[in-house]
C-alpha cells in the first residue's frame, strides 16, 4: 500500500471515531431527555439507541470520508519530485 492511500485510510478511520464518540454523546444525551420527560419511565427499547448511534454515525463518517479523499487522491495523483541540485 503507498503511502497516499495509508493516508486516505488514517483520515477515514479518525473522522469514524470522532463521529462515533460524537454518536455516543448524542445517544446518553438522548436517554437522560427521555427519562425526563418520560417522567423517568424506563422504556427497554431505547437501550438500542446506545449501540445504533454511534456505529451509524461512525460507518457513515468513515465511508464518506473513505469516498471523498480516494476521489481527490485519485484526481492529484502522484507528481515525480525534482531535486534541485545542492549547491
Amino acid at each position: 500500500m503507498s503511502e497516499r492511500w495509508a493516508k486516505v485510510l488514517r483520515r477515514s478511520f479518525g473522522a469514524g471515531a470522532a463521529l462515533a464518540i460524537l454518536g455516543l454523546a448524542m445517544a446518553v444525551f438522548y436517554i437522560k431527555m427521555y427519562e425526563v420527560y418520560a417522567g423517568s419511565a424506563y422504556d427497554p427499547q431505547n437501550e438500542s439507541v446506545l449501540w445504533r448511534a454511534p456505529l451509524t454515525l461512525g460507518l457513515a463518517g468513515f465511508g464518506l470520508t473513505l469516498i471523498l479523499e480516494s476521489c481527490l487522491a485519485l484526481v492529484r495523483g502522484t507528481k515525480p519530485v525534482e531535486k534541485q541540485p545542492v549547491s
